[in-house]
């Protein structure tokens, strides 16, 4: 799990409404090198050991599964191939009355895409099984970690022990995860198949991001789409390439908050696919995980739910199928405003933002959006609301000092 935030649709709490990414079906901005296979889902010679639905809406596109540990209550974990054997939180294993005891061979560091280079893991704690519907891992030996703040909902990490042991296909289109056996497993569908490689246990794939070679972590735990690291921005100098960008907070990660300037590419290649006009993060981290030398960078769910995709650790490969999201174009909306909740009290603008240029400043209280009250909205109400397609409006009842007025705002691509 190198690094997280939500949907930045989904907004969190205090950080309300600072930025909105948003999906509207349009297909102008996307082209592709190989026909349409966009309905296709994989075909194998073998049926699935098991097929595990997503547990939708807890963690953006990260894909998030029930389990039993110990055949004790449900929990929750997210399918990270970012992430060493399987993590859990300190809470759950209080809960679950786990023996917890130092880590053997002593505390180990796990980087992040925050500042902080280091986090360290001094305990663990076996499991004797773990089951996933029809499949149970057992004797388990499980890192005991905190997770960033944003990782609430859920209670760990199944990382490379889930991917190790079976081939795991992430198929987006229907929220679900097929686990095969590798020994028999064996595809003959429409997709691609690429080469991956290992940094320890998380894969690497070779792509070319407008024109350049680049090497880039396959992180199904990270919400992101592609996160460019400090050494190869500077080495292209790609800041001068891409001179129009808008700083984001890019919410908390393993090593603590990150920022990053949001841009787009003119086209990024991944074996013969060709995504045109992606939005691509350039990092502004002074430490961590993105100023590693080792790879490129990074790329996440938000990424690959564009496809049905399936990790064969066995055969050293990435199988890549466009599914129905691969024609979602990448639309950047810059609301550029944070709210505290209940009050509606603006305690950030940003000047780039869509609200400050509708004359909304710090200070003022929002009221009503679109004639809803905003004291009585929940944050899925929030989100909801400002949900709109290019061209839409969204009408805010604004006060300042005693005086309120209705604010009219028209939904503007940024980038």
């Amino acid at each position: 799990m190198r690094g997280r935030y939500t949907s930045l649709q989904l907004f969190c709490i205090i950080v309300l409404l600072w930025a909105g990414w948003m999906f509207l079906g349009r297909t102008d901005l996307l082209a592709q090198s190989v026909p349409d296979h966009s309905k296709a889902t994989a075909t194998t010679e073998k049926s699935p050991l098991t097929t595990i639905p997503f547990e939708r809406g807890i963690f953006a596109f990260v894909p998030v599964v029930k389990v039993k540990i110990n055949d004790q209550e449900s929990c929750f974990l997210a399918v990270d191939s970012g992430a060493y054997g399987v993590q859990i939180t300190p809470e759950l294993a209080y809960k679950l009355k786990l023996p917890v005891k130092p880590r053997e061979g002593g505390s180990a560091v796990l980087n992040g895409l925050g500042d902080k280079q280091t986090i360290l893991i001094s305990q663990e704690a076996y499991i004797n099984s773990i089951k996933i519907r029809d499949i149970e891992l057992t004797n388990i030996k499980a890192s005991i970690s905190a997770l960033p703040l944003n990782t609430s909902e859920i209670d760990g990490l199944l990382g490379s022990e889930l991917f190790e042991n079976f081939v795991v296909q992430l198929n987006y289109d229907k929220y679900e995860i097929l686990l095969f056996e590798p020994k028999q497993f064996s595809y003959r569908g429409n997709g691609i198949t690429l080469p991956i490689t290992f940094a320890s246990t998380t894969p690497i794939i070779t792509a070319k991001i407008d024109g350049l070679d680049a090497q880039f972590n396959l992180d199904t735990g990270s919400s992101r789409r592609l996160t460019l690291f400090k050494p190869f921005i500077n080495r292209f100098d790609l800041r001068k390439r891409y001179p129009k960008r808008i700083e984001v907070d890019s919410g908390q990660a393993i090593g603590g908050p990150t920022r990053a300037e949001l841009t787009r590419a003119n086209l990024l290649k991944l074996g013969n696919i060709e995504i045109h006009r992606p939005l691509i993060e350039l990092t502004l981290q002074k430490g961590g995980f993105a100023t590693s030398f080792s790879v490129d960078g990074n790329i996440g769910a938000g990424l690959l739910q564009r496809f049905n995709t399936t990790f064969d650790y066995k055969r050293q490969q990435l199988i890549l199928e466009k599914n129905s999201h691969f024609n979602d174009p990448f639309i950047f909306v810059y609301y550029g405003m944070a709210v505290f909740p209940k009050t509606g009290l603006v305690t950030e603008i940003e000047e780039l933002g869509l609200f400050y240029r509708a004359g909304i400043r710090k200070g003022d209280k929002i009221v009503a959006i679109d004639g809803f009250a905003f004291d009585k909205m929940k944050i899925e109400d929030y989100a909801r609301r400002l949900d709109k397609k290019l061209g839409d409006q969204i009408r805010m009842t604004v006060q300042r000092g005693d005086q309120q007025r209705e604010v009219v705002i028209t939904v503007e691509e940024a980038l």
